[in-house]
């Protein structure tokens, strides 16, 4: 009886060793896939240049809708060039 609970025991602190290796294998191989990947410092730079381009853009777009603005969209002298254009077009007809 105490030799069938030394066995049982033992097979629970084997089972449970066997967990926390494989947690810690299963752990290694994800961070070293992840080093390759995500965590590359080279992506990590062209992610902030991305967030950076982002930016300027979002702030070029706003600044089409600011009265106070350089590139206000009424501003902008492109609608009377093309019409301009039209009115010749037609005119030649």
């Amino acid at each position: 009886m105490i030799f069938d609970k030394l066995i049982q025991i033992d097979f629970l602190k084997m089972v449970q060793t066997i967990f926390y290796l494989t947690g810690t294998i299963i752990t290694i191989i994800t961070y070293k896939s992840l080093k390759k990947g995500l965590l590359n410092t080279v992506y990590t730079d062209y992610h902030k240049r991305i967030f950076d381009r982002i930016d300027n853009l979002s702030s070029e777009l706003i600044s089409e809708f600011s009265e106070d603005s350089e590139n206000h969209w009424s501003k902008n002298k492109e609608i009377e060039k093309i019409l301009n254009m039209f009115t010749n077009t037609i005119s030649r007809i």
